[in-house]
């Protein structure tokens, strides 16, 4: 798995709640799938997770399905969104562009 071989710490969750209670300190970036357990959505868990923790945690979700709706949620949320199947360097380009951003802002 590309994220365990660069020594990245990561959680696991199906839904807010369930990363709200894995979660011992705020994470660097969220990577979230798009489609969770009903009625959550990738997109909802990251805004979740940035109000509870009080923070703009970087953010992208990733997605299979290539509907018109996913993408004008990205577009509304601001969130870069990431097309299945996602290629390892695409995945670090974006979370590397994500926290140099973050560093930045």
């Amino acid at each position: 798995m590309f994220l365990g071989a660069r020594h990245c710490e990561f959680v696991a969750a199906s839904s807010a709640a369930e990363a709200f209670a894995r979660l011992v300190r705020a994470p660097h970036a969220i990577v979230a799938d798009y489609p969770l357990r009903a009625p959550e959505t990738g997109i909802a868990v990251i805004h979740a997770l940035r109000e509870h923790l009080g923070v703009a945690i970087p953010a992208v979700p990733v997605t299979g399905d290539t509907s018109p709706e996913i993408f004008a949620a990205a577009i509304e949320h601001q969130l870069p969104l990431l097309s299945k199947p996602v290629r390892a360097a695409r995945l670090r380009a974006a979370l590397t562009s994500l926290l140099s951003t973050a560093r930045e802002g």
